[in-house]
């Protein structure tokens, strides 16, 4: 742009210098050069538009994805425990029972065939099948006949189809028996009076704790009644067992709460 304005300038004076007109001034002369240097500057200067910055806070970009891992099981005893709340397919041949007011109500049961026969239980599938273990529940007398009848827990079951059931009675007696479903015999080693049971309808906690014996092979038998021991049976045979809730005879209702089964690792 300025080296045009330039030009025109030399131009006019150039012409000036050849063609001189009369009567002119130098003040005229001066005035030519700016209306030239007028006509000849541009009337159309294109102005700058500044550009406007975007103030908007640009999107985060996505996390990069992180593998998920699901936790692996750590090996080790089994534990499981029901409050009983609700009805929960780990008991296997619970008949008669009923899921209610947050416990089992198991029974009763009406008499059937001679005797031998009056033998209920519920065993806990979900528990398997250990050597050593804990097991213990809540138990109370709910409703029906209480002189003769005791009711407790399986405290085990084995191939041999030998039965190891452990009860008390509102009479505060306590029984460890065992039945052979073979010889359909019923053993009975273990009953007495305890004053650590509870009598009529108060709720009895028992515990039993089957452990290695002294003699390989073998295993012993420990039962509590609300925290206090009460008896026991040594040099029973170490087999895998079953455990469950245990009512011996008909015509006698129960209802357990807060189950707990622990295999026991020596």
């Amino acid at each position: 742009m300025k080296r045009k304005i330039m030009l025109v300038i030399i131009i006019g004076l150039l012409l000036m210098a050849c063609q001189p007109q009369a009567g002119s001034s130098p003040e005229d002369a001066a005035a030519t050069m700016v209306a030239l240097t007028v006509a000849a500057a541009p009337t159309d200067v294109p102005t700058a538009t500044p550009t406007e910055i975007s103030t908007e806070t640009p999107s985060p970009l996505p996390p990069v994805p992180t593998a998920t891992f699901a936790p692996t099981p750590t090996p080790g005893p089994v534990v499981f425990k029901d409050d009983f709340t609700v009805k929960s397919d780990a008991w296997a041949n619970c008949e008669n029972c009923e899921w209610k007011n947050g416990a089992l109500y198991f029974g009763p049961f009406d008499p059937v065939g001679d005797g031998l026969e009056q033998l209920h239980y519920a065993l806990c599938e979900a528990c398997g099948e250990h050597t050593y273990y804990r097991v213990a529940v809540d138990v109370t007398f709910a409703s029906g006949q209480a002189g003769d009848r005791i009711f407790g827990l399986v405290a085990g079951i084995n191939a041999d189809q030998l039965l190891y059931g452990v009860g008390v009675s509102p009479f505060q007696w306590g029984g460890f028996e065992i039945y052979n479903y073979k010889t359909k015999t019923w053993a009975v080693p273990v009953i007495s009076r305890y004053t650590a049971i509870k009598a009529g309808h108060a709720t009895n906690r028992i515990e039993i704790q089957v452990k290695p014996s002294f003699s390989a092979g073998l295993v012993d038998y420990f039962v509590s009644a609300n925290g206090k021991n009460i008896f026991s049976l040594q040099s029973q045979p170490a087999e895998l067992a079953k455990v469950g809730l245990y009512l011996e005879w008909h015509s006698v209702g129960v209802m357990y709460d807060n189950f707990e089964y622990e295999e026991i690792v020596p």
